[in-house]
């Protein structure tokens, strides 16, 4: 069950947004962010994984191989993630707002600037949500393992 969510989590759906985003790439001119946003969002979630999972299974044979320290490849984690970390939530951010200025475009083919399809337009607000409610979830988490142990 834990690796089904892992593989879920991490390998299939940076590369589900990624595929939306690009097939779906010339079908939102009401709000073109979206498939452009999607996409950068799931090459970055797939490079970072990428890295993380490179780290975890060959670093210690890299660091030993190049004379390396892992105090050092450490460091260069922390750094890379801390950069795919702030990369990642300016699209978020960008992702969240480009939703919420445009709160339901017309779903027709037939109607002009204001057409979004809706497959792009309800996974982007579906992903943008469960980020929102698992972000307040850790916030609460964590306000209440404060709280008690206070």
């Amino acid at each position: 069950m834990f690796w089904n969510s892992y593989l879920l989590g991490l390998i299939i759906i940076p590369l589900i947004m990624f595929g939306i985003g690009i097939g779906y790439y010339e079908q939102c001119p009401a709000v073109p962010e979206l498939p452009i946003l999607l996409i950068i969002s799931g090459i970055l979630l797939h490079l970072q994984n990428m890295i993380s999972g490179c780290n975890h299974c060959f670093g210690g044979w890299l660091c030993s191989r190049f004379n390396v320290s892992n105090v050092s490849r450490q460091k260069a984690l922390y750094f890379s993630n801390g950069l795919f970390n702030i990369a990642l939530a300016t699209c978020f951010v960008l992702l969240f707002l480009a939703l919420f200025i445009n709160p339901k475009p017309n779903y027709s083919s037939d109607s002009g600037l204001a057409y979004c399809h809706m497959v792009i337009y309800m996974f982007s607000w579906g992903f943008v949500t469960f980020i929102c409610i698992s972000f307040l979830l850790v916030i609460l988490t964590f306000t209440c393992t404060c709280c008690i142990l206070v």
